[in-house]
């Protein structure tokens, strides 16, 4: 993968699927993986967190979202 303003980008018609993991048992509704998402791909949902399937096309992998979570419970894959 490339770099563009520090942020993972995937090549032009990758056949790489995007795969985030949410432990809801571990989840705690912060927040920080929606708001460091540059992208807008995790959401909050009845306090926990979740994946807007039709914006994952979108994600770079950047890892920011995983980076985030205090309780490790956003994986990408």
């Amino acid at each position: 993968m490339k770099l563009k303003n520090g942020l993972k980008v995937k090549p032009e018609g990758s056949p790489f699927m995007t795969k985030i993991i949410i432990d809801s048992s571990l989840c705690v509704g912060c927040g920080g993986c929606n708001t460091s998402c540059p992208f807008g791909i995790l959401d909050l949902d009845d306090g926990h967190a979740m994946v807007v399937e039709d914006l994952l096309d979108d994600c770079t992998e950047c890892g920011l979202c995983e980076e985030e979570c205090p309780e490790k419970a956003v994986k990408v894959e």
